[in-house]
C-alpha cells in the first residue's frame, strides 16, 4: 500500500482535527476523567478515513502528544498522561479508530450507512470502556465498581450522543463528496 501524497494530507489532516478536539476538555469535579471531543473526532477517523489511515492518524495524534505538544485533554503532554489513572483510554484511541473503521465497513454491506456506522461505534466505546476502566483500575488500585463509576457511567450519555453526531457528520460527509 503506498502513500500519496492524498493519503499523507488526510492523516496529517486527521491528527489535526482530533488533537484539537482532545485539547478542548471539560473537567469534572467527580472524576479525573476529563470530558473531550476526542472519541467523536476518533470515531470520525476510523470511518472517514478507513481503517488503516483513521488508526494511523490517532497513532500520529499520540505520538506528537508523547513527545511534548500539549494536545491531549486540558493542554496536557508527554508519557505521564499516557501512564497516569487515565492513559487507558489514550491507549485505547487506536483500537476505537480501528473498530470503528473496520466494523463500519463490514455492517455497510447488510445495513443502512448511519446504522452500521452508529453500531460500529458503540461497539468501539465498549472496548475503548475497558481499556480506560481496567487501566484506571491498575493505576489507582480501585474497585471494579468505583471506577465503573467514575470512568464509564458519566460519559455514557455524552458519548452517546457523540457517537450519533459522528454518525450523522459522516452521512453529512458521503453526501458532499458525491
Amino acid at each position: 500500500m503506498q502513500l500519496s501524497v492524498d493519503r499523507i494530507a488526510r492523516v496529517a489532516v486527521m491528527t489535526s482535527v482530533i488533537s484539537v478536539s482532545a485539547m478542548i476538555a471539560l473537567p469534572l469535579p467527580f472524576t479525573p476523567v476529563p470530558l473531550s471531543l476526542a472519541n467523536l473526532t476518533i470515531m470520525l477517523s476510523g470511518v472517514l478515513c478507513g481503517v488503516i489511515d483513521g488508526t494511523l492518524a490517532v497513532i500520529m495524534y499520540i505520538l506528537l502528544g508523547m513527545v511534548g505538544l500539549p494536545i491531549f485533554a486540558g493542554f496536557n503532554s508527554g508519557i505521564g498522561v499516557i501512564l497516569g489513572p487515565t492513559g487507558g483510554y489514550i491507549m485505547g484511541y487506536p483500537i476505537l479508530a480501528f473498530l470503528v473503521g473496520y466494523l463500519s465497513r463490514v455492517f455497510s454491506r447488510r445495513l443502512k450507512r448511519f446504522t452500521a456506522h452508529l453500531i460500529s461505534m458503540a461497539i468501539g466505546l465498549i472496548v475503548l470502556y475497558l481499556f480506560g476502566c481496567s487501566w484506571y483500575i491498575l493505576t489507582t488500585g480501585v474497585s471494579v465498581t468505583a471506577a465503573i463509576s467514575v470512568t464509564i457511567i458519566p460519559f455514557l450519555p455524552g458519548d452517546l450522543l457523540k457517537a450519533v453526531t459522528a454518525s450523522t457528520l459522516a452521512l453529512r460527509y458521503y453526501y458532499i463528496k458525491r
